[in-house]
């Protein structure tokens, strides 16, 4: 939905061609990394942070802060902690802050002006539109992977009982045959 709006608005205003080729090219990276099952999982969720890095930061550049840029960005961050690892969040969030305090310092002398594509208006329904379906896609995609990653923490808290559980068990019967084998060994030093 999201492409289908960058095209739509790109037919309307040739400006955006050129945007909306680069977040076609995303989404058929997204959809070959989506069906090579083979890469290494790791390789596929880089390969995912750095689209949806792209996307958002391409989207800082062409809409400003108009845009879904700052939303990516945290996004981004997030979904990296829990795809791939703490230290991959926080590369992550330095990547996405580095190129904010970057486009933040273009815009600031100037220089972002020749990147916007959309002047974006708060008062446009077509942009309140494309801005609902980028938010709501990003927010899925977070609240999913954080749904899992609850779930997977939660099993894995289970587990962690179970196995201190059976543990406990274990320790309980070994103290039982450890009374059992001290009594055995007085009763024969007995009859010896």
């Amino acid at each position: 939905a999201m492409d289908a709006m960058s095209v739509k608005a790109a037919i309307a205003d040739p400006s955006q061609m050129p945007s909306a080729l680069f977040y076609t090219g995303l989404w058929l990276v997204l959809l070959i990394l989506a069906v090579w099952r083979r890469l290494d999982n790791r390789v596929r969720a880089w390969g995912l942070l750095l689209i949806a890095y792209a996307a958002g930061s391409v989207t800082l550049l062409t809409a400003g802060l108009g845009g879904s840029g700052r939303q990516y960005m945290i996004a981004v961050s997030v979904i990296a902690v829990i795809l791939i690892g703490t230290r991959s969040g926080f590369i992550m969030a330095l990547l996405n802050v580095a190129t904010f305090v970057l486009i933040t310092v273009m815009a600031d002398k100037g220089l972002l002006a020749p990147w916007l594509v959309i002047q974006r208006s708060s008062l446009s329904g077509a942009d309140w539109i494309a801005e609902i379906y980028e938010t709501l896609g990003l927010l899925s995609i977070v609240m999913v992977l954080t749904i899992l990653f609850v779930n997977f923490t939660l099993t894995l808290i289970g587990r962690l009982n179970r196995a201190r559980i059976d543990l406990e068990a274990a320790q309980v019967q070994l103290k039982e045959q450890n009374a059992t084998l001290e009594q055995r060994v007085k009763e024969r030093t007995l009859e010896l």
